[in-house]
């Protein structure tokens, strides 16, 4: 069923393995949610990203600049890890967990007083 849609080549498993790797390491490895999030970080980074690299090669003399897109995930992990080292996920986690520690923090205040 693959093959009608997709043309099977040796290299088939860089096309899609590489940008799942961004997403496992951008969304921290174990958080579901760190990896739907990143997930749609690459999604729309490859997507939004074709339109601008088209454009930016026009004046240069480089219509193939698009074909660069398959770069843009890795320049995100980049720049979101450089911020986040653990990675998405577990800053989500660590975020929730503090929003959770301060709502206990507040219910048990008020049943003291």
């Amino acid at each position: 069923v693959l093959a009608a849609l997709i043309n099977i080549t040796p290299s088939i498993g860089f096309v899609y393995l590489l940008p799942a790797f961004a997403v496992i390491v951008l969304g921290s490895i174990g958080s579901l949610r760190g990896a739907f999030i990143a997930a749609l970080i690459i999604g729309f980074a490859r997507s939004f990203s074709i339109p601008f690299l088209a454009a930016f090669g026009t004046p240069f003399d480089r219509p193939a600049a698009s074909q660069y897109q398959e770069i843009v995930p890795y320049v995100f992990l980049i720049i979101i890890l450089l911020f986040f080292a653990e990675g998405i996920g577990q800053k989500l986690d660590e975020w929730q967990l503090n929003r959770l520690r301060k709502k206990f923090e507040e219910e048990e205040g008020e049943s003291h007083e």
